[in-house]
């Protein structure tokens, strides 16, 4: 039940309901723990985004996805790259699998594996600042060239 009702808080992008729900959660499982850190990373609450991740599996694509996006806030370049990596690992074989059952089941993985790509980009972004302007015209027209759904756009805004 609270998981269904956290689901639906993000989907909405209510994160400060969210994150106010996720608080008065004692033990958080792994579904909970992911929707809790979204929430605190959207609002940049990084410590508590920090207290949630700790409760996911990092060998899963949300745990290392969210550990890469913790490392490029703390400027951790490599290991940032590693989480990058594994994630891309782990993506590779299912989104194959995926397309070749339909395009509408693979979209989702493909927002993933953009949201990838951005945060490669928010670290040249971060590291070169002669390409900030270049960097931020090219996610403005990705953007543009994305279905226009809601929760798709929220996951590549919060890179």
């Amino acid at each position: 039940m609270v998981s269904h009702q956290m689901r639906c808080l993000e989907a909405l992008g209510r994160w400060g309901e969210l994150n106010e729900r996720a608080r008065t959660i004692e033990k958080k499982d792994q579904k909970v723990a992911v929707m809790a850190a979204r929430g605190a990373w959207a609002v940049g609450e990084w410590q508590a985004m920090e207290d949630y991740v700790a409760q996911v599996n990092e060998n899963t694509q949300d745990g290392a996805m969210l550990r890469a996006v913790l490392a490029v806030k703390r400027d951790e370049y490599d290991v940032a790259m590693n989480y990058i990596e594994k994630v891309r690992d782990m993506y590779d074989g299912e989104l194959t699998a995926m397309a070749s059952e339909s395009y509408e089941r693979a979209y989702g993985a493909m927002v993933c594996v953009q949201q990838l790509a951005e945060l490669e980009e928010a670290m040249e972004f971060k590291l070169r600042p002669e390409r900030q302007a270049r960097i931020a015209l090219l996610w403005s027209r990705r953007l543009q060239g994305c279905r226009q759904n809601i929760e798709h756009w929220q996951r590549l805004l919060m890179i």
